[in-house]
């Protein structure tokens, strides 16, 4: 029997909403490769919106690319969600994602660029980099570089610094263009508050880098660290203590930090760590952290021995 769009809407008709779309997404799978499902979705995609969100979860079902390729840019989020989601999973073109991104809102350029980021599609990021900087400026341009190869980003990092709003992604995809920026811009503020300023604002990305590049990020804390231990960076110290306790022991106890008054203390499992690794300043922590009596008793008690609590036996 020939399934119609008709006949799909009266048999959806009496079900709840949640069957409805278990029904249609069955049906056009069933339909898939056969010559049914392209009137199908052209009958339901020609009526109001309800009836084109089944479309779309129709052609999604069916793995239709090209049915969904043409509607990454659709007016309804619903529509386009399903094409972004095909995007992803289905063979649409590098030139329907291209096209989409020329014609959409800025609400969902931010969604192509998430699907670009997923990976698979550089590229055309790199392609898009270019021609939004000219087109739309620094902001569109910077959005993009998570989805860039990492030479790319090396090379063009510099210039879109100022307009990168989400640090965090590059530096997740990005460590080393990352960090090379973040020391360039370290070394070129001489003066102490425009440093301190640098980290309140990147503490956090450079807590995503250290169990990247510890080394490099005990590198950059050594040369250009700031004075007290910013309360995001406390849970990036356990990557480092792995790699080298005796360099973090050596910044902490460091004359040249002034530490902070309410400075954080270093979380039990970074203690532990920096126990763990023998360094030969450890005598020189306990001397620094004598006058901070919450911090003195951590690190002894993270000196006991494992399963140091005494048994009673009867």
């Amino acid at each position: 029997m020939r399934i119609t769009a008709d006949h799909l809407l009266s048999a959806l008709e009496p079900l709840p909403f949640p069957a409805r779309l278990s029904l249609t997404a069955r049906t056009a799978h069933g339909l898939a490769g056969s010559e049914q499902l392209a009137p199908l979705l052209a009958d339901l995609d020609a009526r109001g919106p309800y009836e084109r969100r089944l479309a779309a979860l129709a052609a999604f079902a069916a793995q239709d690319a090209g049915f969904l390729a043409a509607r990454l840019a659709d007016p309804d989020p619903v529509v386009a969600g399903y094409a972004l989601r095909a995007a992803r999973v289905l063979p649409v073109p590098d030139e329907a994602v291209e096209a989409a991104y020329d014609d959409a809102p800025a609400a969902l350029r931010h969604r192509l660029a998430r699907l670009l980021a997923s990976g698979g599609r550089t590229a055309l990021a790199e392609r898009l980099v270019v021609r939004r900087r000219a087109e739309w400026g620094d902001a569109e341009a910077a959005r993009l570089l998570p989805a860039c190869s990492t030479p790319f980003v090396a090379e063009h990092l510099p210039a879109l610094a100022h307009a990168v709003g989400g640090w965090t992604k590059l530096a997740r995809r990005h460590p080393g263009p990352v960090l090379d920026h973040a020391e360039a811009s370290l070394a070129e503020r001489t003066r102490g508050k425009q440093r301190e300023e640098w980290w309140r604002l990147h503490a956090a990305t450079v807590a995503v880098l250290a169990p990247l590049r510890p080394e490099r990020v005990l590198t950059l804390l050594e040369r250009y660290g700031p004075h007290g231990l910013p309360p995001v960076l406390n849970g990036g110290l356990g990557p480092l203590a792995t790699t080298d306790a005796e360099r973090v022991v050596r910044w902490i106890t460091s004359p040249d930090r002034r530490e902070q008054r309410y400075e954080p203390m270093p979380r039990p499992g970074v203690l532990r760590r920096l126990v763990r690794g023998e360094p030969a300043s450890l005598p020189a922590l306990g001397r620094h952290w004598l006058h901070r009596d919450d911090h003195f008793a951590a690190l002894l008690k993270a000196m006991a021995p494992a399963g140091g609590r005494r048994s009673s036996t009867r």
